[in-house]
């Protein structure tokens, strides 16, 4: 997990990362079996955990942080440089995972953004370690044209090194399962590739750590969007980036505006690539921080109340490989509408209410009967709600499901 470990950001597969090194360890325990967090340093393994204690506290952070400074003030470059790797190395020798033949190595992470893991894959395969990577979408290849050349260059590049050297391929949904396939039937013949490969599929959990109102409410940004304020508001959660969409929504928002409704949007998530447009559209909008929010990177017990108070959820994606929102929203008890498309399908079933991604107008109409219904919804549509939740797990059901196809 050493680009989640990194990054400090908290959406997507960030999320999806941190729940699942929380949740598996204590999963594989009580099968008997020995699983631990690892990041990868200085071309070596670390346990997580021991890496933390040593690295994380304020004195080695200071540390870190000043020894540039120390060097360019009062050490010479060898002296500088041979006091911070015999430093590393007494870390280092502590936290070394040493992985055994028939291990396996989980590959969680967005890997295709992190320079030289299969070097280190390919070493631990040597020893007769297995490798499960997760995949999260196929989206680069299918619709190429939502991310940049490099992105598609990266994309296709672990790809293909996935489909020479990972022994078991993991699936988050059955749809991002069919499209691995069928790219893995179409390249086999052009690429290396790993004998008997398996691919399977498993699905995210839902849950957020609960947190109380008051806790909320200690975010000065917030406190407009608590319940004591009955102005109703849509949510939309994750990465400003083309494929989410987010255009769709805020057009729909201004019709809804121009009609006079009451009503306002959040969004939450970082800007992304290729949105430049977007993001001076929603800094220059004139109802922002009034009608319009947007958050960049807000932590779970926040979002839990975001979740917990809007009035709809919206997931109006071009293309996802699972869509977290949905699930989070249907275990809230809140009513979701997404984008028409296969996965979503999968993943809301008939719990949730779709519209034509050609068709603006069907998503506005949609949001106004929502508005009309406000929060109590028809009881024919809360039965289904409830029915479909029940299909939904839990993070620690989702690492449950992982370890038991390894």
């Amino acid at each position: 997990m050493s680009h989640t470990f990194d990054s400090g950001l908290n959406t997507g597969i960030q999320r999806v990362v941190r729940n699942l090194a929380t949740h598996l360890p204590s999963v594989a325990e009580t099968a008997g079996i020995s699983c631990s967090p690892v990041l990868l340093r200085e071309n070596v393994f670390h346990d997580l955990k021991q890496y933390q204690n040593r690295w994380g506290t304020e004195s080695f952070k200071t540390w870190k942080r000043s020894t540039p400074r120390i060097r360019h003030l009062y050490l010479p470059a060898k002296i500088y440089f041979g006091t911070r790797k015999l430093f590393q190395v007494a870390v280092r020798s502590k936290t070394r995972v040493r992985m055994q033949p028939m291990d396996w190595l989980v590959l969680p992470d967005g890997y295709w953004a992190m320079d030289g893991i299969w070097k280190h894959v390919c070493q631990v395969r040597a020893n007769g370690v297995r490798v499960c990577a997760v995949l999260y979408d196929m989206i680069p290849i299918l619709n190429p044209e939502f991310f940049d050349d490099r992105s598609r260059v990266r994309f296709t590049e672990y790809l293909e090194r996935m489909i020479a050297d990972v022994d078991l391929v993991m699936c988050i949904s059955k749809t991002v399962e069919k499209d691995y396939r069928n790219y893995h039937k179409v390249r086999r013949s052009s690429v290396p590739c790993k004998e008997n490969q398996s691919i399977v599929s498993f699905r995210l959990g839902a849950d957020l750590p609960d947190c109380s109102l008051a806790t909320a409410a200690t975010e000065p940004s917030f406190a407009s969007l608590l319940p004591n304020d009955d102005v109703p508001y849509f949510l939309q959660v994750g990465t400003i980036e083309p494929r989410k969409n987010h255009t769709a929504v805020l057009d729909a928002m201004e019709k809804l505006w121009q009609q006079g409704r009451n009503v306002r949007c959040v969004f939450v998530g970082r800007a992304g690539w290729m949105t430049k447009e977007l993001v001076q559209r929603i800094k220059s909008h004139p109802e922002l921080n009034s009608k319009l929010f947007h958050f960049a990177n807000l932590r779970d017990d926040l979002l839990v109340q975001l979740y917990r108070h809007c009035l709809t959820i919206l997931c109006p994606s071009w293309a996802e490989g699972f869509g977290l929102p949905i699930v989070e929203g249907l275990f809230a008890g809140k009513q979701v509408i997404a984008s028409d498309i296969p996965v979503h399908r999968e993943v809301g079933g008939d719990a949730c209410r779709y519209f034509d991604l050609n068709n603006l107008e069907t998503l506005v109409h949609l949001m106004e009967e929502q508005l009309l219904t406000s929060v109590p919804m028809a009881n024919s549509e809360t039965l289904r709600r409830a029915s479909w939740k029940q299909s939904i797990v839990t993070w620690n059901q989702s690492a449950r499901e992982l370890l038991a196809q390894l």
